[in-house]
């Protein structure tokens, strides 16, 4: 067998940190390529070299037939990627996220695997990466992601299935946080920890073993649904088809009692006789008193639309309360992208200010003006770096205005936690120990009510009212540099936005069940 040498254009000591480039360690590139040579027939490398080029790689154990295995799937696949450095590769295919759909026409549903690891990790550049994977992949193909857990929920939403936590967490060198391997299937030889890394402490592994279990239960029983025998199913009497089966009947009526009817014989019918064929979303279907005939009953009539009730102060509080958290939540993704647009401002900036200082001769020869040709003049340089200041400074007002607006958000959600800590006390306080009537306020809660704050709940502290702050005061002062900004989104995931989701989702779940109460007491 013939010893293949590494590529030579790939060096793991080089990385551009423009790019964002880190590489993974020699242990962890060897486990991924087991996994996906066990797998993968021809395998897309989504910004991933140092393991495309390790298809190269031997370490003189190999038997002929694994040799031949990597040398085909080596040919089979290719490598998506932005650094031009390895252009000069046969299997190098250049990619810009920002275009995720400029994928030549040969690679359309290509490849049965893909693996993925995006240079950033926000939504909006997972979501440019979801569009390409999509298109490469072959139906029924695997992929396999590595990001941070915190991604967990946001990629099976992408992705739209369930995606398994495997037991190997890759190292990332130079990374300040750890990444997590996601596939879409039961992985085979990520089975087993990385000796790499420092124990994982059981409470995270016995929640990774649940998350699993929980998908594959779920899989198991969409395969049983969809092998089922279906012959003699009968529709459930579900509200959708108690609707749908009382228009399908309301139709047949209205069909047969105007069969045969001339023109003027319907425009004879009074109108109050007449029936809508589509009701609006919101409306009932007759106002109250109408006889409604034209309606046969169907397993004790037409569904009702669910009257609004009135679930009590918590119920109302939690909700606006959870809207709030939703808001601040979605006012950091926002800021990120200003700051991303203010940073790409400052770049065109200073590249007409380079233009406008080097004078005639040095624009001339940077831009590549022959004698011959006509140079534009020095005032459209002007006129760029006053619009480009303008643009600019507009961009940093509306970020500050944003840092405002989260500022305010955020001593709304502290006024409304106290008002609900209080809330909850008072509501656990017996009956007969209970202030007079009046005491407690009744009146509706407002985003701005904020009348209630810690000073007058003095034991309450609010758990993560530090990270709001924290955050507040990142994206007000940072620097709009790359790194900067990169490291500033990476902090927001994990340390901003996945406290207030948490608490989003205890939220949630104290909603469903101070309804569920309502109705339990309303039916009793």
């Amino acid at each position: 067998m013939s010893r293949v040498e590494p590529n030579p254009d790939f060096n793991p000591s080089n990385h551009k940190t423009e790019l964002n480039q880190y590489w993974y360690s020699p242990k962890t590139i060897s486990t991924f390529l087991r996994e996906i040579e066990h797998h993968a027939e021809g395998c897309a490398f989504l910004s991933t070299p140092s393991l495309f080029f390790a298809l190269d790689d031997r370490h003189g154990d190999e038997d002929d037939a694994t040799d031949a295995r990597l040398r085909r799937l080596r040919a089979r696949s290719r490598l998506f990627e932005f650094d031009l450095h390895w252009e000069r590769d046969p299997g190098f295919v250049h990619y810009d996220f920002h275009h995720a759909e400029r994928i030549p026409i040969q690679y359309m549903n290509a490849f049965d695997y893909v693996i993925a690891d995006p240079p950033f990790i926000t939504r909006d550049v997972w979501e440019a990466y979801m569009i390409t994977i999509r298109l490469v992949l072959k139906e029924g193909g695997k992929v396999l992601f590595t990001t941070t857990l915190e991604n967990h929920t946001m990629l099976e939403e992408m992705w739209g299935g369930p995606l398994f936590i495997a037991r190997f967490f890759p190292l990332v060198q130079r990374l300040t946080y750890q990444y997590v391997c996601f596939t879409s299937y039961e992985a085979t030889r990520l089975t087993a920890a990385n000796e790499e890394l420092p124990p994982e402490s059981p409470k995270l592994l016995a929640g990774i073993e649940m998350a699993n279990n929980l998908r594959q239960s779920e899989e198991a029983f969409m395969a049983q649904m969809a092998e089922r025998q279906r012959e003699g199913e009968q529709p459930l009497p579900t509200t959708a088809y108690e609707r749908d089966l009382c228009a399908k009947r309301a139709e047949e009526i209205r069909a047969s009692a105007c069969t045969g009817l001339t023109a003027e014989q319907l425009a004879q019918i009074p109108i109050e006789n007449l029936e809508w064929n589509h009701v609006p979303e919101g409306l009932s279907l007759y106002p109250a008193g109408h006889p409604g005939d034209g309606f046969p009953a169907a397993n004790g009539g037409c569904p009702k639309l669910e009257e609004e009730q009135d679930y009590g102060p918590i119920y109302a509080l939690s909700v606006e309360l959870r809207q709030n958290l939703e808001t601040f939540k979605n006012h950091i993704d926002a800021l990120q992208k200003v700051l991303d647009l203010q940073m790409r401002l400052r770049h065109q900036r200073l590249r007409a200010r380079k233009e406008l200082e080097g004078g005639k001769t040095a624009t001339d020869k940077q831009e590549g003006y022959e004698g011959t040709q006509s140079r534009p003049p020095m005032e459209d340089f002007e006129r760029a770096l006053r619009e480009f200041d303008k643009q600019v400074e507009q961009a940093e007002t509306e970020r500050q205005a944003k840092v405002d607006h989260m500022a305010v958000i955020a001593r709304t959600i502290a006024a409304q936690e106290a008002k609900l800590h209080s809330l909850k006390a008072q509501d656990a306080v017996p009956a007969e120990a209970e202030p007079e009537a009046g005491s407690i306020p009744t009146s509706e809660n407002h985003s701005g009510d904020a009348v209630c704050d810690a000073k007058e709940n003095p034991s309450f502290s609010l758990p993560y009212g530090l990270a709001m702050q924290t955050c507040i005061t990142a994206y007000r002062t940072v620097a709009v540099k790359k790194m900067q900004l990169q490291e500033l989104a990476a902090v927001a995931t994990g340390s901003y936005k996945y406290p207030l989701f948490c608490r989003m989702r205890e939220l949630l779940q104290e909603i469903k069940e101070l309804k569920k109460q309502r109705n339990g007491g309303l039916r009793a």
